[in-house]
This record gives C-alpha cells, structure tokens and sequence, in this order.
C-alpha cells in the first residue's frame, strides 16, 4: 500500500521523541525570531550547537517545520537554496520566511497553556507567549 505525503509525515512525527519535538520547535522559534529567512539546515545546526541527539528519522523535521507554518510563526517562500548539509549533496532545500523577526531578542517566556486544545499548545510554543485561551 501507497502511503500519502501526509501519512508518511505523520508517522515519522509520531514516532519522534517528544523532548526532540520540543526542541525543535523551540529551535524554529528562535530561529524565526531572530532571522527573517531561514533553511532547516539552520535548525539542524542550531539542534546540534544545543547538543540535542538527531531523532532516528531525519524527517521528522519536516513536520515540525509545518507545524510552524500552521501556528503562523514561519511561512513556506517557494525559494529554495542548496542545502549545506553533506548527507543532503547538496539538494534544493526551502527558504523559510519569519512572521516573528525582531531586531532585538526578547527574553524566553515560560510557555502554560491554560485551554485550547493541541493548536493553541503549538502556538504557545512557537509564539512564546506565557498563556493561550481559547
């Protein structure tokens, strides 16, 4: 049987480890708010700057990468660039845009999601924001 996109990235993002979901979405947050374009070799490289472990399956980005884009913290730009990872040879990877830039950091809040269900949660993460009611 023939997988669908859709199921194949749910099945690699279930079978992710949830403290490496969190840290990845935490290094798209960060990544996003501090740059206004970005690849997921810059997330690869920021995981490993934090010394988290590469999950089993390598795609398990991608989904967190969509999940960003869902919470509206990222946006797909259609561009692509050649990816500087040696395992990717230099395959076209997609540019992100930042809907959270800021020319100055702002200091990590703590993230407690009051009610709203797994979207409000996400949008927590990716927003910093210390409350999410629905």
């Amino acid at each position: 049987m023939t997988k669908t996109k859709k199921e194949a990235m749910d099945q690699v993002e279930a079978n992710a480890l949830m403290s490496w979901k969190i840290a990845a979405q935490n290094a798209i947050r960060d990544l996003a708010g501090n740059n206004k374009e970005f690849v997921a070799d810059d997330v690869w490289g920021l995981l490993q700057r934090r010394g988290v472990p590469a999950p089993r399956e390598p795609r398990a980005l991608g989904p967190m990468m969509k999940l960003a884009a869902v919470a509206g913290v990222i946006e797909w730009t259609g561009v692509h660039k050649q990816s500087r990872q040696s395992l990717n040879h230099q395959r076209p990877v997609v540019i992100w845009k930042s809907h959270i830039y800021r020319a100055k950091p702002v200091p990590k809040a703590t993230v407690t999601v009051k009610r709203g269900g797994f979207l409000s949660w996400v949008k927590a993460i990716f927003t910093g924001r210390d409350r999410v009611i629905a």
